[in-house]
This record gives structure tokens, C-alpha cells and sequence, in this order.
């Protein structure tokens, strides 16, 4: 459970998922994302309070998917179970995605239902993007796909080596092709906290998520570019004509003005793609690590240390 400023919720969502786990062996590991209130604190007399609770701390703030990539490479069950520390994704529906993973399953996904609390704008853009994601990679995710999920000890082997280091795991984890099912549930109230992930942060984590699996945008930019050209050229062809065929030639200044602002544009946009996908390259290049750990709780052997 990747943990940020969640200091009020820790304590209930621990004794929930201990509750729904009760009969079995467990584990459970809590990431703190670079939290700034007691989160920490709160992990660490958890740890001593609940056996079964581990405890990450990262340096500083390395986001969401980092922190869920930390959870899958220090995780050391047999099936790893995926979600938020606030309440909302239900544990109690825990035993049910335990259920279809050892009836077979490799992948048990979450789906969020519909929720009126999310607000229009999220309940659109969330199905606005999915339906795009899917038209644009060809990989198929059910609108309210969530972090909330169970993947079999193969998919968390597959994620620790072959991640990469622009994470979207929404889109990884289906493109990996292993047999899924999917558990329906409906987000409950938070425990404690603030919504982390507003409107802007959605819509970098969805722009990062279609550049990270297709190429689209840069093939677009030259079908506009071709079209632009042609356009130009057809222009060309008629200004010429009407300079050879009268002598009447009309001032064409706005005309003029109008297709260089258009042209520089096209070109600006398309630098711009090139840019961005260039930047992604130059990233990962640079080899730097996910997430940098700084201190970790295990009472029963030693942690995984920095990485």
C-alpha cells in the first residue's frame, strides 16, 4: 500500500486487512511515499503492534507508481495485492480476488463502479481516456481500471525485471497478456487524508501512459504535416497561376500572414512531440533509480535496503 500523508487511515486499514486475512499467512507493506505528517510514526507502532506489517520510507516524494513498484519488488508473497492506503479500495473484497487467483487467474483487476462522489469531470475523463488508450495501443482496460489489484508471484517476477523507467502499470500489467478476471467494487469514503490525485496530475499520468506504450502522436504530427504541405503547395500552384494569368494580382497579406502562423505552428507542434519522446530516451538513458529507499521496518529479517 504506497502511503502518503495518510497518518489517520494506517491504523483501521491495517486491522481491515488483517481482519479479511485472518486465516491466512500474510504480509503486509507499507510504502511511505516521502510523507510530511506522522505516517511514518504511525508505520513504525504498527510494526510493533502487527507482526505482519513492513514498513518502507523513501527519500522524498517519488509519486504513486514508484512507490507501488517498490511494494512489488520487496513484496515476497505468492500473490501480491495492490492498493491504496486511504479506504477507499474495499479489503474486504480481498478474499475474493484470493478466490479467482487460485482458481487460475494470474491478473485479478479491480473496476471501479460508477461513483457520483468522483465528480463529472473524473467519471468523463476516466472513460474518456481508457476508450482512447484502447483505440491508440490496442491494449483493452475497462474503464475504472484502479490499483487495486492481485498479480500471481510470475507477473511480479515479470514487473521487478521488465518495468522500464517510465512506469504506468494500468497499461503494463494488461499488455503483459496474463489470463485475467476482474472484481467489480464500489470505492467507499476515505479514512483520513486529501485526494493526492487531482485533475492535472491524472492528466500527466494519462499523457505519460499513452507515450509510453504507442507511437501515435508522432505518426499523427506527419499526417498533419503531409496535409499542411499539401495544402501549401496547392496554394503555390494557385497563386502562381493567378500571377501569370492576369495581371490584377491582389494584395494577399492576411492570406500570407495566416499560412506562415500556420505553418510555424505545425512545425512548433511537431518539434514539440519529437521533443517529448526524446526527453524519454534521455531519461531512461540515464539509468536512475525509481525510487531511493531511506529506512525500512521488517521485524522478521532485514529489509531490501536502498535502491
Amino acid at each position: 500500500m504506497p502511503v502518503f500523508n495518510e497518518a489517520a487511515a494506517l491504523e483501521p486499514i491495517v486491522s481491515e486487512v488483517a481482519e479479511a486475512l485472518r486465516d491466512r499467512t500474510f504480509e503486509v507493506l507499507l510504502v511511505d511515499d516521502g510523507s510530511t505528517d506522522t505516517s511514518w510514526e504511525v508505520i513504525t507502532e504498527l510494526s510493533q503492534s502487527v507482526p505482519q506489517v513492513r514498513g518502507l520510507r523513501f527519500t522524498r516524494n517519488f509519486g504513486h507508481q514508484a512507490a507501488l513498484m517498490a511494494g512489488i519488488d520487496a513484496a515476497r508473497g505468492e500473490a501480491v495485492v495492490m492498493m491504496d492506503s486511504d479506504g477507499e479500495h474495499p479489503p474486504e473484497l480481498i478474499p475474493e480476488l484470493i478466490g479467482k487467483w487460485e482458481a487460475g487467474a494470474a491478473v485479478v483487476q479491480g473496476v471501479r463502479a460508477e461513483c457520483r462522489q468522483a465528480g463529472f469531470l473524473k467519471r468523463t475523463s476516466s472513460r474518456v481516456f481508457y476508450r482512447v488508450f484502447a483505440l491508440l495501443t490496442g491494449i483493452t482496460t475497462p474503464p475504472g481500471s484502479a490499483d487495486f489489484r492481485l498479480l500471481a508471484r510470475p507477473v511480479v517476477e515479470l514487473l521487478k525485471h521488465h518495468a522500464g523507467s517510465v512506469l504506468f502499470l494500468r497499461g503494463l500489467i494488461p499488455w503483459l497478456g496474463f489470463e485475467t478476471e476482474y472484481v467489480h467494487y464500489k470505492p467507499r469514503r476515505r479514512l483520513g487524508g486529501e485526494v493526492k490525485y487531482g485533475f492535472s496530475r491524472m492528466l500527466s499520468l494519462a499523457a505519460s501512459g499513452i507515450g509510453s506504450f504507442t507511437t501515435f502522436p508522432l505518426q499523427l504530427s506527419v499526417w498533419v504535416g503531409a496535409f499542411v504541405s499539401l495544402i501549401s503547395f496547392l496554394y503555390l500552384l494557385y497563386a502562381i497561376i493567378i500571377k501569370l494569368s492576369t495581371s490584377m494580382v491582389v494584395p494577399g497579406w492576411t492570406s500570407l500572414i495566416a499560412l506562415v502562423a500556420l505553418l510555424g505552428g505545425v512545425q512548433l507542434v511537431v518539434l514539440g512531440l519529437v521533443g517529448l519522446y526524446v526527453g524519454r530516451i534521455f531519461f531512461a538513458q540515464l539509468n536512475r533509480p525509481l525510487y531511493v529507499v531511506a529506512k525500512t521496518i521488517d521485524s522478521t529479517s532485514d529489509g531490501p535496503g536502498a535502491q
